[in-house]
C-alpha cells in the first residue's frame, strides 16, 4: 500500500529544495545591482523619491567593506539623481563624503578625478566659487597621471568651467592649450580622439569666435570628409561623431561668413544622417516615411544659484528616445554645461510631452536630439 503521507512528505522537501536552489541563483548578484538597475528605472520616469530611496539603499550597501567600482557607478548616479531632482546641497554632500572616502586609499586617480569634478560642479551650482576653485586645482594636480585621453576629457570640463565663469584669461588659455594637446594626441582617426573634437567644438562655439571654431574643428572635418567612403561600415556612435562634426562645422563656417561653404556642408550632410544606423533595432530613427515625433509641452530648465551669480548661458545638448507614452525615455547627455545645469536640463526634458512618431498607424520609440538654451541674465 502506498503511503500517501509519506509521498506528499516527499514532494513537499524536494519542491523547498529546487525553490531554493532556484532563489539562489536569481540573487547570485550582488544585492546593490537588483536596487541600482529598480532606481535607475525609477528615475527614468521622474520618480524620484522611489529613485533616491532604491539608490539610497544600493549605496549603502555597495559601501560595506573597502572602496569597490560598484561604490562609485552607485553613488556616483545616487548624487546625479539628487542634482537632478534639484537638491544640489544633499548631491554635493554625496560627492564629499565619495572623495574622502577615495583619498589616500588605492584606488585609481581616474575614480578620484572624476568624483572631484562631480563635485565641483556641486559647489559651482551652489555658488561657491572659492571652494569650487579649490576642487580644480586639486583635480588639476591629479591630471599627469591620467593616461593622455582621460586627462584631455577632464581638462575639457575644467576649461569650460573657467569660462562659462567668465574667467576668460583662463579658459582661453586652457582651451588654446587643449586645442594643441589634441593635434598630438593621435589625430581625430582614433574615435575617442574624434569625440574630444567633438567636445572641444561645442564648447568653442559657445565661448570662442567662429573663425577660431573653424580653425579648432579643421583636422576633424578634414578626417571626417577624406573617410565618408567608409561611413556605412561605421558604428552608430562612429557616425553620430562624423555628423556632429559636419554639423558644428557647418555652423561655425557660417558664423566666419562663409555662406556658399556651409550650404555645400549642410547639403552632404543630409545625404549622410539618411544612412545613419539605429542604435537598437526597437527605436527608430524619424526619416524618410516615419514623421518625427511632436513637442506638446516644454518646461524650461531651472538655473542654480551659482549659474545665476555669474549670468550663465548655455546649451545643453540631449540624446533621447521618445516613446509611445509621449514621455522622453533613456535620457543621454551629450554635452551638459557646468553649474549643475546639465542635471536640470534632464529634469526638464523629462517634463516634456510629445505626441509620438508613428509605422504603419501604430506608435512605436524614437529617436530625438534636444538642443535646449538655458539663460540666467
Amino acid at each position: 500500500m502506498i503511503n500517501f503521507r509519506l509521498v506528499f512528505r516527499l514532494v513537499l522537501v524536494l519542491s523547498l529544495v529546487f525553490s531554493g536552489i532556484c532563489s539562489t541563483a536569481a540573487d547570485s548578484r550582488p544585492d546593490w545591482e537588483s536596487l541600482y538597475e529598480a532606481g535607475v528605472e525609477a528615475e527614468d520616469y521622474a520618480d524620484y523619491k522611489k529613485a533616491e530611496a532604491l539608490l539610497e539603499q544600493a549605496c549603502t550597501l555597495a559601501q560595506a567593506g573597502p572602496y569597490t567600482r560598484a561604490e562609485g557607478l552607485v553613488c556616483t548616479k545616487l548624487g546625479q539623481t539628487y542634482a537632478v531632482h534639484g537638491r544640489y546641497a544633499t548631491a554635493d554632500a554625496t560627492f564629499s563624503s565619495l572623495v574622502e572616502r577615495l583619498r589616500g586609499r588605492n584606488t585609481s586617480p581616474g575614480a578620484l578625478v572624476s568624483a572631484l569634478l562631480n563635485l565641483a560642479d556641486m559647489r559651482a551650482s551652489l555658488g561657491k566659487r572659492d571652494e569650487t576653485v579649490e576642487v580644480l586645482r586639486e583635480t588639476s594636480r591629479l591630471l599627469a597621471q591620467l593616461p593622455k585621453i582621460d586627462r584631455l576629457r577632464a581638462e575639457l570640463r575644467i576649461s569650460e568651467y573657467y569660462l562659462a565663469a567668465r574667467v576668460e584669461t583662463l579658459g582661453d588659455k586652457l582651451l588654446e592649450r587643449l586645442r594643441s594637446d589634441l593635434e598630438g594626441a593621435g589625430g581625430p582617426g582614433d574615435e575617442e580622439v574624434l569625440k574630444l573634437y567633438r567636445t572641444l567644438g561645442y564648447i568653442a562655439m559657445r565661448y570662442a569666435e567662429p573663425d577660431t571654431t573653424v580653425d579648432i574643428l579643421r583636422p576633424a572635418l578634414d578626417f571626417v570628409e577624406a573617410n565618408l567612403d567608409d561611413y556605412s561600415a561605421l558604428t552608430a556612435d562612429q557616425q553620430e561623431s562624423y555628423l556632429e562634426v559636419m554639423r558644428l562645422s557647418s555652423d561655425a563656417i557660417e558664423g566666419a561668413g562663409d555662406q556658399a561653404a556651409a550650404t555645400r556642408l549642410r547639403t552632404s550632410l543630409r545625404e549622410w544622417r539618411g544612412l545613419h544606423k539605429q542604435r537598437t533595432a526597437d527605436v527608430y530613427r524619424t526619416v524618410g516615411t516615419i514623421p518625427p515625433a511632436r513637442v506638446l509641452r516644454k518646461s524650461r530648465a531651472a538655473t542654480t544659484r551659482g549659474a545665476r551669480q555669474v549670468g550663465v548661458e548655455a546649451m545643453a545638448l540631449l540624446d533621447i528616445e521618445i516613446w509611445p507614452d509621449g514621455r522622453a525615455h533613456n535620457v543621454r547627455v551629450v554635452h551638459g554645461p557646468p553649474f549643475g545645469l546639465t542635471w536640470s536640463s534632464v529634469a526638464a526634458v523629462r517634463q516634456w510631452r510629445f505626441e509620438p512618431s508613428t509605422l504603419n498607424g501604430k506608435p512605436i520609440k524614437c529617436e530625438a536630439k534636444i538642443a535646449m538654451m538655458i539663460k540666467t541674465r
